[in-house]
């Protein structure tokens, strides 16, 4: 069966966030048809099983989500010479692409039973497009499989992404009350923003106001909140300090001012760092080789499912399905695209035999 078949029912099959019920029907379905052994279905997603015909090739995973990016219209799917596009809302290519290549994998695996690989396991989370929880949620114990590759990154097919940034969220509230402070709490907030300039952040982080709003009651006293983001390839204990010195002009600005400072920080998403040297990395290449594809690692901000996964200690490269300008109407993919992914995690489950003795006898020469 074409990976192009997949894709399409999927894509018609409308599952913005919270909405996966249905899309999750149909994966298991499809899954059951093939044999696939179903370890995990709940709201945080499904957990698959393919056995391994071989002992001697290592356990890996494969990982998409199935929510979509939506501006709330159902995607009216439109293919034009090998190109995919909706009419009306988002496509969905992010990540349908990448759980439509999946069970394209299962199909042809399980329509060649000759073929040799090892324990192959899929995971088809939820909930993605609002801050990864189906990966949170997932009771990842029935896993076998300790390292994996998540299908949703930008870029082109073939290309992958060893880092992740880590991301944090830090919400602070000024209460004004004009029976200690006579000092406007709007005026105290201006006052913290010109002073966060002079924190000598690296070029290397990005840090933004995202919100500033703020309320008055009816006696006049007032109440500003402001929202900042800090996010950088690096991993949180190098961050920690600039997010205690931005912490320290918050409170220190409510002791001169004599206003009350409330503040909370919070880890979006982690960051995660991915040596050569690691067997997912080991692996992948030996894939690209066997392809005769060049090895193009790419690094591009945000979180995805693969930064809970590495922080969850499954070790998780990104790799590319190769949709483009997704999360609006602009959304796209080829056919061409889908096929070649197919073609990598094909050419990653049938690589690897004696991986442990290959990385072992590299590092020795």
């Amino acid at each position: 069966m074409a990976v192009s078949h997949f894709f399409e029912n999927l894509i018609q099959i409308y599952s913005p966030s919270y909405q996966e019920a249905e899309v999750l029907d149909y994966i298991e379905k499809e899954l059951k048809k093939r044999n696939a052994e179903l370890l995990v279905r709940s709201s945080g997603g499904i957990i698959a099983r393919l056995k391994a015909t071989d002992n001697h090739f290592p356990a890996i995973f494969f990982n998409a989500h199935v929510d979509t990016a939506s501006n709330g219209k159902k995607p009216q799917l439109k293919e034009e010479d090998g190109l995919y596009s909706s009419e009306t809302g988002f496509l969905g290519a992010d990540d349908k692409a990448g759980a439509a290549c999946m069970l394209e994998l299962i199909d042809t695996l399980q329509a060649n039973p000759s073929a040799k690989h090892g324990t192959l396991e899929f995971i088809f989370s939820t909930q993605e497009e609002v801050g990864m929880l189906g990966a949170k949620m997932l009771d990842l114990s029935v896993l076998t499989a300790r390292f994996g590759y998540s299908l949703d990154a930008p870029g082109e097919v073939g290309t992958f992404q060893l880092f992740g940034e880590t991301h944090l969220v830090l919400d602070f509230t000024i209460i004004q009350d004009f029976k200690k402070s006579h000092i406007s709490a709007i005026n105290v907030a201006r006052s913290v923003i010109h002073k966060l300039k002079q924190v000598h952040f690296p070029q290397s982080m990005t840090h933004e106001v995202k919100e500033f709003k703020g309320t008055t009651d009816s006696l006049g006293s007032e109440t500003v909140f402001i929202q900042m983001e800090l996010a950088a390839f690096m991993p949180l204990e190098e961050i920690m300090p600039y997010l205690e010195e931005v912490k320290q002009v918050f409170f220190e600005s409510g002791i001169k001012y004599d206003v009350e400072i409330l503040g909370e920080s919070h880890v979006t998403y982690p960051g995660f760092a991915i040596t050569e040297r690691n067997h997912s990395v080991v692996l992948l290449k030996q894939a690209l080789r066997r392809l005769k594809w060049p090895a193009r690692e790419v690094q591009y901000t945000g979180g995805s499912d693969a930064s809970v996964f590495n922080e969850r200690g499954l070790t998780t490269v990104l790799l590319s399905p190769g949709y483009q300008n997704p999360h609006s109407k602009e959304e796209q993919i080829s056919k061409s695209s889908l096929e070649a992914l197919v073609e990598l995690i094909l050419a990653i489950a049938l690589s690897g035999e004696n991986l442990e003795e290959a990385i072992s006898f590299s590092k020795n020469v």
